[in-house]
């Protein structure tokens, strides 16, 4: 089950093993997404769901798995604490009221059920789209239940795949041994209040910012702007472009990129540590964030022996006890899989119950007035991320950003492919080219995001 997740845009590296699964096992591949993606159009089945309305889907699944004896009660009993807590409280949402909600054929939800109850094993793979919504929680809980439900974590290849990284230990470069004293920490996702509050004492005068643009991934970008724009605010940023956010900076430092510099890469999505080799010799005045990092601490007086590792020693420190660096570096790639989760081990633990309401609970997830459309902002195909949004190849293949929208919601409102038209909610308007498609489901619209201001 492919929930939410376009992998031939946002992991091609995953297809391969989808397409392996199904020529040598007959898996059965089945698309859960508002558009037709790339990768619904590539599956056996795509179930168009109403956006939003994920958790409803995943509780009508289980009742089905409940209703038909599909569920493996002897395992999901051993692992989670509330089993029958959750079983009252995904019984009200049967077919009938799941097709009602998620605006999905009662036959489709069965089939899937069904399906998902008896494959041995079925796999459940997540996007990060259905997480990003108002509901996002009641869907992870609900579909982490469904896996435990059905028993597929008992066998190899089946569970739940959201994230997935090697053995790994990150922690172990930040030293937190050396921080003197106990200093505050503040919240990163709430940078623009933090720049910008009366009453934090003291106020934040100094910032440096490297590997991210605040500026237009914050949740409240006008306040962010605000912050970023005080004059008795100094700000350095490392960045390899004039992004949005580099623009407020005081001083802009080069920042080598992936073909100047050594470093050991992590993965999200697989199991492989991977060591990065310098192509070339930085360029002009570049150069890497420990370098930066090193030359700061000399400058300030910081004199730790840590403040003086190479890049080398603080890539060593971070891999697992099974992996040289050495041997990592010899090799290129290696593969370092975390233990698989035993669920049932030390007795029952878990909670399923995910807090959705029944059906006549009033709002209900999923829910948007007859009036307005529900907006997504997928990653588009030739950008994934701001990084590559201003490459002029990835620009060129991408076009200029449109609104896509159903046939049949464009007619109601007299419009046509080409129009232009005005988007705007609570938070604001973009001016933008409509693009009708026969691949969004009505009740929506798509514009797809990761655009530079």
């Amino acid at each position: 089950m492919l929930w939410g997740a376009n992998v031939l845009t946002t992991c091609h590296h995953h297809w391969h093993f989808y397409e392996l699964a199904r020529k040598r096992k007959g898996a059965r591949l089945i698309a859960i997404d508002p558009r037709r993606t790339r990768t619904a159009e590539r599956c056996d089945s795509h179930l168009a769901i109403r956006p939003g309305t994920d958790a409803v889907l995943a509780a009508g699944i289980a009742h089905v798995l409940l209703d038909e004896g599909l569920a493996d009660l002897e395992y999901a009993r051993q692992a989670a604490l509330d089993l029958n807590a959750y079983a009252a409280e995904v019984e009200p949402w049967t077919p009938r009221h799941v097709a009602a909600v998620c605006d999905l054929p009662e036959e489709d939800i069965v089939d899937l059920a069904t399906a998902f109850g008896k494959a041995r094993p079925a796999t459940i793979r997540s996007g990060i789209g259905p997480q990003q919504t108002v509901d996002g929680d009641l869907y992870t809980r609900g579909i982490s239940a469904l896996s435990i439900l059905a028993g597929h974590w008992r066998l190899k290849g089946g569970g739940l795949f959201i994230e997935a990284y090697p053995t790994i230990n990150d922690m172990a470069a930040e030293r937190p041994d050396l921080v003197p004293g106990d200093p505050r920490s503040l919240d990163l996702a709430k940078l623009g209040r933090v720049l910008t509050a009366k009453d934090l004492d003291p106020p934040v005068k100094g910032l440096m910012i490297w590997g991210m643009n605040p500026a237009i991934i914050q949740t409240d970008v006008e306040t962010v702007w605000r912050g970023l724009s005080r004059d008795d605010l100094f700000t350095v940023v490392i960045e390899h472009f004039m992004t949005d956010t580099a623009r407020y900076a005081d001083i802009l430092l080069p920042s080598t990129t992936q073909l100047e510099h050594f470093d050991i890469q992590g993965a999200w999505g697989h199991h492989y540590l991977a060591v990065n080799h310098p192509a070339i010799e930085p360029l002009g005045e570049a150069k890497n964030h420990g370098d930066a990092m090193r030359l700061l601490a000399a400058r300030m007086g910081l004199d730790h022996p840590a403040l003086r590792d190479s890049d080398e020693e603080i890539g060593a420190s971070i891999l697992p006890d099974t992996v040289e660096l050495d041997e990592l570096k010899r090799k290129g790639w290696i593969k370092a899989s975390p233990q698989r989760p035993d669920l049932t081990s030390g007795g029952p633990s878990l909670t399923l119950a995910t807090g959705i309401p029944a059906p006549d609970a009033g709002r209900l997830p999923g829910d948007c007035p007859n009036d307005k459309l529900r907006l997504l902002t997928p990653k588009p195909h030739y950008f994934f991320n701001t990084s590559l949004a201003n490459m002029p190849r990835q620009r060129k293949n991408q076009g200029s950003p449109v609104l896509q929208m159903n046939a049949d919601d464009a007619s109601t409102r007299g419009l046509v492919d080409g129009n232009t038209v005005v988007a705007r909610n609570d938070r604001g308007s973009l001016l933008l080219a409509l693009q009708v498609s026969d691949k969004i489901r009505p009740g929506m619209v798509v514009l797809e995001d990761r655009w530079w201001g």
